[in-house]
């Protein structure tokens, strides 16, 4: 008998598909990326989901319903066959539809519609904005992030159109780089004052980075070319963010509950901005194309009458179905704290991965944050990230207001928040005295025990944290992937589950 809702993206870049057992109940999801290691992969072969069926433990017999999710302008390339054809899903509504609620914001680089923005009200379309070739267009911040960095000649823009290739996973990480830009800018009240009347309308010429760079004597006396190009990102985000708030002022009222959703859910000013208006907003861990599919499954188990919530899958949101790595016992979780506390650097796998772009403790590079060099000695011995780009901490849920201001939660690490004391933790502090934090609660377990016995040994319970892998390369879906990750780098030891593998791969 066929048991299988198959939901579909499989075009675009964050290649994923996830399904639902409609006799036991279980959900399955995968982001492609963390079993074949290419980050980003866009998938471009139907028989690339056959493999994944099995890796689910099924064949295309067992399908009982297909969903396919539309990518930006590319969903028609592929022919499918016959057991794999199936209904079709808007981009954008197949990501309000991975959320918890039926109204919500969605905001990414581009929609299956020519749309970058979409504001749903009970599960209808109350406004869309298109892009500047539209009839209808709107200023696209995302946008003007990319074209900054096209401005700036790291990269020619017309590959900026076509995100979707796998061979340029350079383009989807723009976002979250120029995203640490905005520490080191100023507002530039003058500028503020000359736009003020500019909505989203007719703010595309100047969200150009030329535009502001001429202008730039104008509004200030700054000659540092950094720092010129950060306050055009602070700038920008900053009027994006109060122009968005006025629509969502109107569509929703302060106690509202929506979704904020796309790859823009991503950008931490503008998430800290929307919910200190809106304090029932939700963010979820997968707001990027990869959760697309798990909103196709919404759209399945709707329509096949199953009340079927994304939140409260079993283990959510560490519910990929990559390697199980299993967990580690309290003897390796003690060992590994005070590893930490002499400042080593642990490369950490533990069960399945965890949805979304975050480390939330399950596939993640950790570090003590006392260590006033920690940032730099994880660059040049793992990461090798750009100096301005930050670095996030886990802490203990009980314990996070003592070392951070902020008055809301933050399990998916989708928040910012003011470090209380910046000297002492100043290799988790930004430019701008905020740190991305994710608040660990005791429901995740050997993580949870793992921040408690480093509260024992060092006083507080925060963990630099970073999500394993290499530059270029995806979060870490294999076994096999995370000891040569340890081979390639100069981080001390690896823990995966209840295995500790040491630098020179003599597992304990």
């Amino acid at each position: 008998m066929s048991r299988l809702l198959l939901s579909l993206y499989c075009i675009g870049h964050d290649s994923n598909i996830s399904a639902y057992d409609v006799k036991t109940n279980k959900t399955f999801h995968i982001k492609l990326e963390r079993i074949n290691n290419v980050k980003h992969y866009a998938s471009n072969n139907y028989q690339e989901v056959y493999f994944y069926l099995k890796l689910f433990g099924y064949d295309h017999h067992d399908i009982l319903d297909v969903c396919h999710v539309n990518a930006p302008v590319y969903q028609n390339m592929l022919n499918w066959p016959e057991e794999l054809e199936g209904d079709k899903v808007s981009h954008h509504y197949a990501h309000l539809l991975s959320t918890s609620y039926n109204s919500g914001i969605v905001h990414d680089g581009e929609g299956s519609e020519d749309e970058f923005l979409s504001i749903f009200k009970d599960n209808k379309i109350y406004l869309k904005f298109y892009h500047e070739s539209s009839y209808d267009s709107h200023f696209n911040m995302g946008i003007a992030y990319n074209k900054m960095f096209a401005d700036l000649g790291i990269f020619q823009e017309n590959v900026l159109t076509q995100s979707w290739q796998r061979s340029n996973p350079l383009v989807t990480d723009v976002a979250g780089k120029v995203m640490a830009y905005d520490a080191y800018g100023e507002i530039l009240p003058n500028w503020q004052q000359e736009y003020k009347d500019f909505d989203l309308k007719n703010m595309g010429k100047i969200g150009r980075v030329t535009h502001f760079l001429e202008n730039s004597e104008k509004w200030t006396d700054e000659k540092d070319s950094f720092k010129l190009h950060a306050s055009f990102v602070k700038n920008i985000t900053y009027k994006t963010s109060q122009e968005l708030l006025k629509i969502l002022k109107i569509v929703f009222n302060p106690q509202d509950k929506f979704s904020f959703s796309g790859g823009v859910a991503q950008n931490l000013i503008l998430n800290n901005d929307f919910k200190t208006n809106f304090p029932n907003l939700e963010i979820l861990p997968h707001i990027g194309d990869e959760g697309l599919s798990l909103g196709g499954l919404k759209y399945l188990t709707t329509k096949h009458g199953i009340d079927w919530r994304i939140t409260e899958i079993s283990n959510f949101p560490f519910i990929q179905c990559d390697e199980d790595m299993g967990y580690s016992p309290a003897s390796i979780i003690k060992k590994i704290a005070e590893k930490l506390a002499k400042g080593e650097i642990i490369l950490w796998c533990q069960g399945h991965g965890e949805l979304g772009p975050r480390a939330l403790g399950h596939r993640s590079i950790l570090m003590n944050p006392a260590i006033p060099d920690a940032k730099e000695i994880i660059n040049q011995r793992v990461k090798n990230r750009e100096w301005y780009r930050p670095y996030a901490a886990s802490v203990k849920v009980d314990k996070y207001q003592e070392y951070f201001d902020l008055p809301w939660e933050s399990p998916y690490m989708l928040y910012q928040a003011k470090v209380k004391d910046p000297i002492k933790f100043k290799s988790i502090t930004h430019a701008d005295g905020t740190c991305r934090i994710q608040t660990v609660n005791p429901k995740q377990g050997v993580f949870y025990s793992l921040l408690d016995e480093f509260e024992k040994l060092t006083g507080f319970p925060i963990l630099l944290n970073t999500s394993l892998n290499l530059p270029g390369s995806p979060i870490v879906g294999r076994k096999d992937i995370a000891i040569e990750l340890l081979r390639q780098s100069q981080a001390d030891c690896l823990v995966v589950g209840n295995e500790l593998y040491e630098k020179n791969l003599n597992k304990e």
